[in-house]
C-alpha cells in the first residue's frame, strides 16, 4: 500500500509517488494506494497547474486502470477538512 499524503503542487511527492506505483504494478505487484491528508486535492479534477511551473500530471491516474491498481482509499475526514465532499 502506497500513501500520498502530500499535495499535488509544491513538491515531487506526488508525481514520484504515482509513478512508483505505476512501476510497482508494471513488474504485477498487488498495489493500493491510499489518500490521506492533502493528498486527496490529488483526486481533484480540473486542477490548473499553470501558476506552479509544474505539470499536470492527474490525468496519468487514469492509466492506474490500464495496471490493473483498482485498489484506492480516500480518508472521509481528510475530505471533509479540505470541502472536498
Amino acid at each position: 500500500m502506497y500513501i500520498n499524503r502530500h499535495a499535488p503542487c509544491g513538491t515531487v511527492y506526488a508525481v514520484e509517488g504515482l509513478e512508483v506505483v505505476l512501476i510497482g504494478a508494471a513488474f504485477e505487484q498487488d498495489v493500493c494506494m491510499a489518500f490521506v491528508g492533502d493528498g486527496v486535492f490529488q483526486l481533484k479534477q480540473d486542477q490548473d497547474t499553470a501558476d506552479t511551473g509544474m505539470k499536470n500530471f492527474s490525468p496519468a491516474y487514469r492509466a492506474l486502470g490500464d495496471y490493473e491498481v483498482n485498489r484506492l482509499y480516500v480518508e472521509r475526514e481528510s475530505l471533509e477538512e479540505r470541502g472536498l465532499t
